[in-house]
């Protein structure tokens, strides 16, 4: 009963490290793990291409770009579909969590550039080597279903509405086995 839910989190780590380490606009990850009837399938996705932009939001259009989003991920249909008869049970994502950051980070940038203009230290040198230190954010977003029956296909309808995404690198672990595919939008089904 463990066994799967074990190979997950050790595929999934390993992901995650290099996850860390390459952001590519266009590119996602997805992860989805059964165990029994329980399913729980994760999507990594660019803001860039989520959203539109990798910082907080700034206008208001943006504020409402965000709010949108959020209310359309907490619904399955238009992000990840299973066969078979699924039940949502819960969806999460990172959406206000990643851009509070962003936003504390950028109020303590302010705070701290106010400081470094009134007492006329380092000028350029750490404020350019600062601003180069660009954050790329992702936004991830996980999805709780429980199947009454067996669910054999996985399709992912993100590719209709999110043109600037081009692929998404997907690996699971099922009761039939284990595996990975890249998706795109002309090859957006995974079967097991």
């Amino acid at each position: 009963m463990t066994k799967p839910i074990t190979l997950l989190v050790i595929m999934m780590s390993c992901c995650f490290s290099a996850a860390a380490q390459v952001h590519q606009h266009g590119q996602g990850q997805l992860f989805a793990s059964q165990e029994k009837q329980d399913w729980h399938v994760q999507f990594i996705l660019p803001a860039a291409d989520v959203i539109g932009f990798e910082h907080a939001p700034e206008s208001a259009e943006q504020k409402k770009a965000l709010q949108a989003l959020a209310k359309r991920l907490t619904t399955n249909d238009s992000v990840v579909r299973l066969s078979g008869k699924c039940t949502l049970i819960e969806a999460t994502h990172s959406l206000f969590a990643e851009h509070k950051d962003s936003q504390e980070h950028a109020a303590e940038h302010e705070h701290h550039e106010k400081d470094q203009h009134e007492e006329k230290h380092h000028e350029t040198d750490d404020h350019e080597k600062h601003e180069g230190h660009a954050k790329h954010t992702d936004v991830e977003v996980e999805y709780h279903f429980s199947c009454a029956s067996s669910s054999e296909k996985l399709s992912v309808p993100l590719f209709e509405w999110l043109p600037t995404l081009n692929r998404i690198q997907a690996q699971w672990i099922t009761d039939a086995g284990q595996g990975t595919a890249t998706l795109t939008s002309t090859n957006p089904d995974v079967e097991w």
